[in-house]
């Protein structure tokens, strides 16, 4: 494990000072002075930041997290995801948490719960993948027809696996909330039609999750509250993606990203405390790392040694405030997926809550 726990970044403090040049021929007069100030105000409060803006990398607007990170490796799997993480007590620390592995066989949903992983598998189907879970441990995901050769949706609740969702083509489910509402990405809307986020709700509503211009966007996270938030992500004409946050059945989303300059932002779960996690690449599209977005701003999560890494999922603080992120990490120079959990400490008075 790693304590992640360091300063920001500190871009510097560039002060611009006039130095009197004595030239025996040429004297210099009081327009001179003036001119020559007036030159080195403008390189330093206008041309330095825009070098500066453009050197520094996004990551460099957002401190780490106070976090440590542990591995997720399904037994004998080739690559393993973390995708989603629930608390199953406020007072003690179990976890349950959900993901997909591969082997020569192809993919498979898991759930690992109490230092246990159950391989998840729905019948008369191949590639499944665990994608969200609830506090009612009911689970859901994407799986591929044998039949059809259509990519469906399913349900798994106490050993019994249930097809959700209407059509095999058209919906990709993402995540599920305690009262059973569904978040994922749809087809189609709007003129030029794309691709749209929901959210299905079997007792409330039903509605598309957009944002004006977008090109396309997708619901992937969906907390507990009466007026229910969601996050996900959207695409514009220029390919970059931003995050996005719907709240109870609004069709249109607000729009943030993590760092100026960032080429991505993507937002793949919130808990019932606002606390939003995904991750965002530097304005290259490159140096891919995680985020938490919560009320002290927002933090990096990058697993410690890794390349790349996504946060997936995030649980409700316990009793301390603490919570769990999970996601994967790339840490080869062959890209290998690797899933982890991350534990996370508020930071009172500079000091680590979790440590005390």
């Amino acid at each position: 494990m790693a304590i992640i726990d360091q300063a920001p970044l500190d871009a510097g403090k560039f002060e611009a000072s006039a130095r009197r040049s004595h030239v025996a021929s040429v004297p210099m007069t009081a327009r001179h002075a003036l001119t020559s100030m007036k030159r080195l105000v403008l390189f330093a409060c206008v041309v330095m930041p825009f070098f500066l803006a453009r050197a520094l990398p996004a990551e460099a607007a957002a401190s780490p997290a106070n976090a440590t990170y542990s591995p997720i490796d399904y037994p004998g799997a080739s690559s393993t995801e973390a995708n989603a993480v629930n608390r199953t007590s406020s007072i003690v620390r179990p976890v349950e948490v959900v993901g997909t592995y591969h082997d020569i066989q192809g993919a498979h949903g898991f759930l690992l719960s109490g230092g246990q992983y159950t391989r998840l598998d729905v019948p008369g189907g191949t590639s499944t993948r665990a994608l969200g879970i609830n506090a009612h441990h009911e689970i859901v995901g994407t799986y591929r027809d044998n039949l059809t050769a259509r990519t469906c949706n399913f349900k798994y609740s106490q050993g019994t696996y249930t097809h959700v969702l209407g059509s095999c083509v058209l919906d990709g489910v993402r995540g599920i909330n305690n009262v059973g509402a569904l978040v994922g990405r749809t087809c189609c809307s709007g003129l030029p039609s794309h691709h749209t986020g929901f959210v299905r709700s079997p007792t409330l509503f039903s509605d598309r999750l957009d944002v004006p211009g977008a090109t396309e966007a997708e619901a992937r996270g969906i907390d507990n509250n009466a007026l229910p938030h969601m996050v996900g992500y959207y695409s514009t004409s220029d390919h970059h993606k931003h995050g996005a946050l719907w709240t109870g059945n609004g069709n249109t989303g607000a729009s943030f990203d993590v760092a100026p300059g960032a080429y991505e932002t993507v937002a793949n779960g919130i808990n019932d405390s606002g606390q939003i996690v995904g991750s965002f690449t530097d304005a290259r599209n490159r140096h891919r790392r995680g985020f938490l977005r919560g009320a002290e701003g927002d933090k990096t999560l990058a697993y410690p040694g890794a390349q790349l890494t996504s946060a997936n999922g995030i649980n409700n603080p316990d009793v301390r405030g603490r919570f769990n992120v999970v996601g994967t990490y790339h840490w080869n120079s062959a890209f290998t997926t690797r899933g982890f959990i991350a534990t996370v400490s508020p930071l009172v008075g500079g000091t680590d809550e979790g440590a005390r």
